[in-house]
């Protein structure tokens, strides 16, 4: 697949549900290197797939004793 094709891939992806829009965060950052990218990858694909429940799941988290880190953005 091409570059351009992934890209048109990831926007499609970027319009449909709360699955797909996570794939597609997950594809456009596929190359991301270093930790702190990428938690914040997975910060953000936990975002898209919580929606408004994001910051409960965080504070559930963080209330066992431990950090959530959402990374720096590549």
């Amino acid at each position: 697949m091409s570059e351009n094709e992934i890209d048109n891939y990831v926007m499609a992806l970027s319009y449909g549900n709360v699955c797909q829009r996570a794939v597609s965060v997950a594809v456009e950052h596929r190359g991301v290197r270093g930790a702190r990218h990428k938690q914040w990858v997975i910060d953000q694909m936990l975002r898209v797939l919580c929606g408004q429940a994001y910051t409960t799941v965080v504070g559930k988290i963080e209330a066992a004793g431990e950090v959530w880190d959402e990374g720096v953005a590549p």
